[in-house]
């Protein structure tokens, strides 16, 4: 394993507009898909920036290289979940964080 990503249901994100970005194995292995969303939290190994020469870039090249290795892994975060990257989310979040589910 060289990360393992917290991913979020469709269905227990709110704010969120987009398809999802992955795919999970039942083993846990992450492959690109419209599936589970990216929740922004990870631990990851560094070792595969080492290739990477751009000094800024997408984590999504890392992920690609990993997942081509079978070495992305995920973990589904079964509460509810905001996307808090728009402002109009934001009001949504704080209504969110009153609900034992969150």
């Amino acid at each position: 394993m060289d990360a393992l990503l917290v991913c979020i249901p469709p269905q227990q994100a709110r704010g969120h507009s987009g398809a999802g970005d992955f795919n999970c194995a039942p083993d846990g292995r992450l492959t690109r898909g419209c599936g589970l969303i990216y929740g922004g939290a990870q631990l990851l190994k560094t070792d595969g920036l080492q290739a990477i020469s751009e000094t800024a870039f997408s984590l999504n090249l890392l992920w690609d290289q990993m997942a081509s290795k079978g070495r992305l892994y995920g973990v589904s975060y079964s509460g509810y979940w905001c996307d808090v990257g728009r402002p109009e989310s934001i009001a949504l979040a704080q209504d969110m964080l009153g609900s034992p589910d969150v």
